[in-house]
């Protein structure tokens, strides 16, 4: 079997510009002219069958080469006060015309062969694989919220809605001094460690990183839902081996050892991480104040001021998590273990 599927990627760079917008423009340059040939193949194994998935991003990479030299243009006319009048309108042109196509080739048999969906099966998980090691190499270098089968374009039901805007938002934080935690990782690395993983086509998580690395996709495909703040932590008590009923003080103190903060950086996780327990906590046990769901904030400023609040707790749990799965990439490891140690005291003053 052998099936070519074209995707729509319409808009699939970053939300917003940072001000450090030339290193991040140089940045995104260098991972996509990598990904085009280091994540151009993959090979995933089904039940007796063996799918080959080869995808040709050079139109993306096309579209991101054109966006780099137009944002240098904005700027330099920007600094020298002249006309801005059609920049973009290139370049949001060819937003309509961004397309992948993904060839997938499947040999072996199983009951699922005959079926027309199973090819798109596998170049859907293709393109969630894709989506994780870009952002986790150069967060927010790829956005898939409104990537879809060219031929669905008419069904917005059949978009991916995978977001990278808390990915940028976590790199941008860093930048600019506000977080210590996201980073930039060389592709190569995290493919290497991506691939250690051995995914393949796994529906349900079964180790602890792979809880973490699903719960951050439920989490990119909520869009700020409250909902978030549950993945949020299914991914931080994943990733640091906590257990029911285990203290605060532990996750506070396992992060900081991971992360290696200092005692400043510490003391400001521990903070913000208790208001975000306090969060989650109105929200299960019925604290929460809950919104009429018509959300009319111009009736009702409160509003707009609780979605920032959650935004911001979000915000920082996301940073959280993406620092930790990060420092495991720069270890090389797949996860935690916690060793307890008991030492007597051999005076009674002590």
């Amino acid at each position: 079997m052998n099936q070519t599927i074209t995707f729509s990627l319409s808009r699939f760079t970053r939300t917003n510009e940072s001000p450090s917008w030339e290193h991040v423009d140089a940045a995104d340059l260098a991972i996509w002219r990598k990904a085009v040939s280091l994540l151009r193949y993959r090979q995933y194994k089904h039940l007796g069958c063996e799918a080959e998935v080869t995808a040709d991003w050079h139109n993306a990479l096309s579209h991101i080469e054109a966006h780099a030299e137009i944002n240098k243009l904005y700027h330099k006319k920007l600094t020298r006060k002249e006309p801005l009048d059609d920049i973009f309108s290139g370049i949001l042109a060819s937003e309509n015309k961004n397309n992948v196509s993904i060839q997938v080739t499947i040999t072996g048999e199983n009951k699922f062969k005959e079926y027309a969906w199973y090819p798109r099966f596998f170049a859907e998980k293709y393109i969630y694989d894709f989506f994780c090691i870009m952002n986790l190499s150069n967060p927010g270098s790829c956005d898939f919220l409104n990537l879809r089968v060219s031929s669905d374009e008419k069904s917005s039901d059949n978009r991916l809605l995978l977001s990278s805007y808390n990915f940028e938002e976590a790199l941008y934080e860093a930048l600019e001094r506000q977080s210590p935690y996201a980073k930039e990782i060389d592709i190569e690395d995290v493919l290497s460690w991506y691939n250690g993983l051995g995914l393949g086509v796994k529906q349900i998580a079964e180790s602890q990183i792979e809880k973490a690395l699903f719960s951050v996709l439920h989490f990119c495909k909520l869009d700020g839902d409250l909902a978030a703040v549950v993945w949020i932590f299914h991914a931080l008590e994943s990733i640091y081996s906590t257990r029911v009923g285990e203290g605060f003080s532990n996750l506070v103190n396992r992060v900081s050892l991971l992360l290696k903060l200092d005692d400043r950086e510490k003391k400001r996780m521990r903070t913000n991480l208790r208001k975000l327990y306090d969060h989650r906590s109105s929200i299960v046990h019925g604290g929460y104040k809950v919104h009429y769901p018509m959300n009319w904030t111009a009736v009702d400023p409160r509003i707009d001021e609780d979605m920032a609040k959650n935004y911001e707790l979000l915000q920082f749990g996301f940073n959280l998590i993406l620092a930790s799965i990060q420092a495991l990439i720069t270890n090389g490891w797949y996860g935690v273990s916690v060793v307890e140690e008991l030492s007597g005291l051999e005076s009674p003053n002590k």
